[in-house]
């Protein structure tokens, strides 16, 4: 398996054949990296070269668009999600602690699962009354080009692959995206992906892929994704991770779906983006917070982006410290209540921060609150619509910009 998963990075080809090379009694140097399944042979070509195939032998060309190498009747595409970098320590794919050394801010691998949400009933129901076969397969054939064959460009090159507009964290400059090259994908295709990656840029992919899978089925209301993110450390069992990702992705399926957890948070989508519309909320709560008007700056990025950029570490420091405190303290609060719905609990929810909030901004130094520019994210602060997202706002801060934390 070792030897295996070395050669997949390079692999070019995969050739099913019903006799081994050493029976072919072909010279060693001429050799590929050959296993048996049951009775066949499977040998993976790292050579873009095209190669004789037998007759009882297939040929499957990995992600290969050349229509010329499809000259024989025995070869065939073969198309994976298998972006990945090599390793700069060892053979074969960059290893977890590479992971984390590229990581900004604290030192943690990320690992993202996410599927498509109740992909049986657009299977089922979606076609309607074009519930044909040849509708069908096409429907899947589009999943498919989706998650092994596009996810992979978008990974690969970022700035060109992204659907115009989008919102990101990880800008230049010019506000343009910038690379991700510590990703490597454990599978993609079908209908869901695992993926691993330095954490910062594992959590901007998963922002890519579901924007990018908003503008691939027209926005469609009906046509979501839910994910979960783990961030661990580069000795962390990558099984126990899987499950951790895998949970955090639970949680956001009971979250009516088209949503993320990470951080221990979970939210839509639209609320980690920063383009939260007000009837996410529940009906009671619309209704108690309707006098209020809706911020420039609602939901987690927004927020992220701006504090990362206008405060320096010190600061931004201080700043979580109040900001996780402020929410430790509505938890706590809300859950002493049993009635999470009562009139006191929405109190909690929604203003208990305005006297800590008032503080933190206070307590920055005088060229940052009397920055215009900052003017949008004082105020949008004291909104009780951005209440709930406090916790994961200071924690995407403080992995930002701390070497050592255990996330939350």
């Amino acid at each position: 398996m070792f030897a295996l998963g070395g050669k997949l990075l390079k692999a070019e080809s995969l050739l099913r054949t019903t006799q081994s090379q050493e029976d072919l009694d072909i010279p060693d140097y001429q050799r590929n990296f050959e296993f048996k399944i049951n009775g066949v042979f499977y040998q993976v070509i790292t050579d873009v070269a095209p190669i004789s195939v037998r007759p009882d032998d297939t040929l499957f060309l990995i992600n290969n668009w050349d229509i010329k190498q499809y000259a024989g009747d025995r070869t065939f595409p073969l198309l994976l999600g298998n972006y990945g970098q090599q390793s700069q320590q060892e053979y074969g794919f960059m290893s977890a602690s590479e992971m984390t050394e590229a990581a900004q801010g604290i030192k943690r691998v990320g690992y993202l699962r996410l599927d498509i949400d109740q992909l049986g009933q657009i299977f089922g129901r979606g076609l309607r009354k074009a519930h044909t076969l040849p509708r069908l397969t096409g429907l899947s054939r589009q999943m498919t080009y989706f998650f092994k064959v596009y996810l992979n460009s978008l990974a690969r090159e970022r700035q060109t692959n992204l659907p115009n507009p989008h919102s990101a964290l990880m800008l230049d400059s010019d506000h343009k995206p910038h690379p991700r090259p510590n990703l490597l994908f454990i599978y993609a295709g079908g209908d869901d992906l695992f993926v691993s990656g330095a954490w910062n840029e594992v959590v901007e992919f998963a922002f890519d892929v579901y924007q990018s899978f908003r503008a691939y089925t027209g926005n469609h209301p009906d046509i979501t994704l839910s994910g979960g993110i783990s961030l661990n450390d580069a000795k962390y069992p990558l099984y126990q991770a899987a499950e951790d990702a895998e949970q955090s992705e639970k949680q956001a399926k009971k979250n009516g779906r088209d949503s993320l957890g990470m951080f221990g948070e979970v939210f839509h989508w639209s609320e980690w983006l920063g383009f939260a519309e007000t009837n996410i909320l529940d009906e009671d709560d619309q209704k108690y917070l309707e006098p209020e008007v809706a911020p420039a700056l609602l939901g987690v990025l927004p927020f992220v982006e701006r504090l990362d950029q206008q405060l320096e570490v010190n600061q931004s420091r201080s700043f979580v410290r109040n900001l996780l405190a402020t929410a430790q303290v509505q938890t706590q609060m809300l859950k002493e209540i049993e009635d999470q719905q009562s009139l006191e609990a929405k109190d909690i929810r929604y203003f208990l921060h305005l006297p800590k909030i008032a503080y933190t901004i206070a307590r920055l130094p005088s060229r940052v609150r009397d920055d215009p520019n900052f003017d949008p994210v004082r105020t949008s602060l004291k909104s009780p619509y951005n209440a709930p997202y406090f916790r994961a706002i200071a924690t995407w801060l403080e992995c930002l910009t701390r070497s050592s934390m255990t996330p939350k």
